[in-house]
């Protein structure tokens, strides 16, 4: 399986120093830092969002993540530890929810989780326009200030 890895922070020679420790450099290509403009260029067929994972070191045990927005509007699945509002793993099959601990994940759950999707991307992206725009935000907003 050929990976993908992209970032918004500076840990290139951490990330590149453990491809090469486990030989990895066939597998795995890292693309860094691409702003949205490139990113908009890759095709993300067989592509898996690693969501946030860390939270509970800051007692953030729900917490709507832009970057779980940003996977959904692309239309690709994603996992993710905690809770965010907007995503329920049984409205949504697009997920995998993993324990919200410093555990080490079973990629192999998560593969198995990912091969078994039958959601396509488009219908993916058509949940974020019917759940995240920001005209339902908005509306929501706006609701919520009138009761």
């Amino acid at each position: 399986m050929l990976s993908y890895i992209f970032w918004r922070w500076k840990r290139e020679s951490k990330i590149s120093k453990l491809i090469i420790d486990r030989n990895l450099q066939n597998d795995i290509i890292l693309y860094g830092y691409k702003d949205r403009e490139e990113l908009n260029k890759i095709n993300f067929m067989n592509a898996i969002g690693v969501g946030t994972l860390g939270d509970y070191r800051n007692v953030f045990l729900q917490r709507p993540s832009l970057k779980h927005r940003e996977y959904c509007g692309r239309g690709i699945p994603f996992f993710y530890a905690g809770d965010d509002p907007d995503f329920h793993q049984d409205r949504c099959p697009f997920i995998y929810k993993v324990p919200l601990n410093n555990d080490l994940l079973d990629i192999n759950e998560i593969i198995h989780w990912y091969r078994t999707l039958t959601i396509t991307q488009q219908e993916i992206r058509e949940y974020a326009l019917k759940h995240l725009d920001w005209k339902i935000k908005i509306k929501q907003i706006l609701d919520r200030i009138e009761m």
